[in-house]
């Protein structure tokens, strides 16, 4: 038998199926509703749908200011040609203002200036020197100017203006922010697509634990599943005494009184923990007698009595205990 779980706590919603029902493999057995899960849909929509405002509206901010691009490498550019005419005149002049002066230290020394004339040559030769030292510094503003103007920011003079390197940042993170939001959305669309008890395999529906409206927990027991063509087995419930002188791999034999049959049975799981899970909570009161908690799994080895053979039938199974010769008495039932 295969049991179907539930994955979440959740009340069921809806049955489609019923003891004894079949069912094909991706079949819609019943549905269940988590606790809360609704609202965390609408506002995981929610948060997709503001991310996906603040993207357009980042969007339009990038592209307003890279259209301002252009404009700040154009306006750039032009200060930086007349920066270095600046400069080009200014070194002319320095240059004139040098030679000046060096006729008027000869004429001086040929008797034809005098000491003035020179004082005023040399004062002009540092104010064209003042004046190529200024035109060299705007010039090197102006550099400065267009090379950050290729980054969407003009100076104008006295203050930083454009801000396309900021527009970008946002419009990444607003992407960033918006991809986040469409995971949650995915995650938690992922778990309603699991309130949907979807069939496994072609089955037989053995037990409904559950009826509609009932508060099931997490992990809890809603649909027991019997395999289409699968081979029987034989579940036998023992004390956690008895199951300690189970070996796996021993061969018995067990008896079926409802048909007055004996057949040979291999033991192939040997489970101490089965009474700790939910799924014993749904076991027959009479296996839960003397606390038999524990579980043997056991192979049919002729498989032509198996298929004679119908789920839930009790069984006395008789395994090796301490000798070849010993043997245990136990109660069991046939499951799949």
């Amino acid at each position: 038998q295969d049991v179907v779980v539930v994955p979440e706590e959740a009340i069921v919603t809806a049955s489609h199926v019923g003891i004894g029902s079949q069912v094909k493999a991706n079949a819609l057995m019943a549905r269940v509703q988590e606790f809360g899960l609704e609202r965390e849909f609408a506002d995981a929509k929610i948060r997709v749908g503001r991310a996906e405002l603040e993207v357009r509206n980042a969007e339009r901010g990038y592209a307003a200011e890279a259209a301002n691009a252009p404009f700040y490498s154009d306006v750039t550019s032009a200060k930086l040609v007349q920066a270095e005419q600046r400069v080009l005149s200014a070194q002319a002049a320095t240059k004139e203002a040098t030679a000046e002066l060096s006729r008027a230290k000869q004429l001086m020394e040929s008797g034809f200036f005098s000491a003035s004339a020179v004082d005023r040559a040399m004062a002009r030769l540092s104010q064209e020197k003042a004046s190529l030292e200024q035109a060299q510094a705007e010039r090197r503003i102006a550099a400065g100017a267009r090379a950050v103007a290729n980054a969407g920011v003009l100076f104008d003079g006295n203050r930083l203006t454009g801000e396309v390197e900021a527009r970008k940042r946002e419009l990444r993170s607003a992407r960033d922010n918006l991809e986040i939001a469409e995971h949650e959305l995915v995650a938690v669309k992922q778990r309603m697509a699991r309130q949907e008890i979807i069939a496994p395999f072609d089955a037989v529906v053995k037990r409904v634990e559950h009826a509609v409206g009932a508060t099931v927990n997490r992990g809890d027991t809603l649909l027991v599943l019997e395999q289409h063509g699968a081979v029987p087995q034989v579940m036998a419930f023992l004390t956690q005494d008895e199951i300690a002188r189970v070996q796996l791999g021993s061969v018995g034999y067990a008896y079926i009184p409802a048909l007055d049959r004996r057949i040979d049975v291999k033991v192939i799981r040997v489970d101490r923990q089965f009474g700790f899970t939910p799924d014993a909570q749904s076991l027959p009161r009479w296996q839960e007698l003397g606390h038999r908690d524990a579980v043997v799994r056991l192979e049919i080895l002729d498989h032509a009595q198996a298929s004679a053979l119908t789920t839930g039938m009790p069984v006395q199974v008789n395994l090796p205990r301490g000798g070849p010769s010993q043997v245990q008495r136990v109660f069991a039932r046939l499951g799949i």
